[in-house]
């Protein structure tokens, strides 16, 4: 699974501000502000891995994660309580690319979940057109 995000996002009161509380039956919690290495989860402590070195830079909100295309860098996680076959879900993230040039005729990847049954499977993409 590939988990390229800023995290799933809480309402804000404010924009440009942290949550103060985050709304009940919130699943997973990533704020991506780590410099390198593991990103926590704040809620659900599913830890994604980092791959290809994932860095920082300067978020909505604090920082976020840095992705470089041309090193295949992404975050994963085991598919354990990931998987929403069959049932209404939500995900949010807050994506800024500096070029979607050169991406395939899929896309680059924001976030997917593949399972090793392909049940439940999804994704979000960019695709080089803008369109997601």
């Amino acid at each position: 699974m590939h988990l390229p995000l800023r995290g799933a996002l809480a309402p804000l009161t404010m924009p440009g501000k942290a949550p103060t509380t985050l709304p009940n039956g919130l699943l997973n919690y990533w704020k991506l502000d780590e410099a390198s290495g593991t990103r926590a989860d704040s809620i659900g402590g599913k830890t994604l891995t980092d791959n290809n070195t994932v860095t920082q830079a300067v978020g909505k909100i604090d920082f976020a994660g840095q992705f470089t295309a041309a090193t295949l860098e992404y975050l994963s996680a085991s598919d354990s309580g990931l998987v929403f076959a069959a049932v209404d879900f939500t995900v949010a993230a807050w994506v800024w690319s500096d070029a979607l040039a050169g991406a395939n005729a899929d896309g680059r990847g924001i976030m997917s979940v593949h399972n090793s049954d392909a049940i439940g499977d999804w994704d979000i993409r960019a695709l080089s057109t803008g369109r997601i």
